[in-house]
């Protein structure tokens, strides 16, 4: 008897698990960002502290949720969207790191939870990006 070959649906599920994994062990040595870490008395530190938790529950409801490519590439584009955005409203987090890790983690869950994780094209995102600003007058 011989051996059938791989289908492509199995070795795309493999690669994914792959994935997982390699996202998995990285987690387990990267630095935790400090979600509930003590605020100022003043207005940048108390958004800085907002912005935190609200991106770690994100990253948990995506965590929850099981995503098609559509959802997938949404919240792809949520992200891109925010990440520059979100900087000014977190500026007490010395360096960016915690809110910068923090929607990395909101990114890799969704493509841990999504059943089929194929990227947007960068320069896609950034059009779509691009033309919503301009629809909105760069808000």
């Amino acid at each position: 008897g011989g051996s059938t070959p791989l289908s492509p649906v199995g070795s795309s599920s493999r690669r994914n698990a792959n994935k997982k994994i390699e996202r998995g062990v990285a987690n387990l040595f990267q630095e935790k960002p400090q979600i509930f870490a003590p605020v100022g008395a003043n207005q940048a530190s108390v958004l800085t502290g907002v912005v935190r938790i609200a991106l770690k529950s994100l990253a948990e409801c995506v965590r929850l949720q099981t995503l098609g490519r559509a959802g997938y590439h949404q919240l792809t584009l949520d992200i891109a969207y925010l990440r520059p955005r979100i900087r000014r409203f977190a500026s007490a987090d010395p360096h960016g790191h915690a809110v910068e890790a923090l929607l990395e983690e909101a990114g890799s869950a969704a493509a841990d939870r999504s059943l089929d994780p194929t990227p947007l094209d960068p320069a896609i995102v950034q059009r779509i990006i691009d033309a919503k600003l301009a629809k909105s007058g760069g808000r």
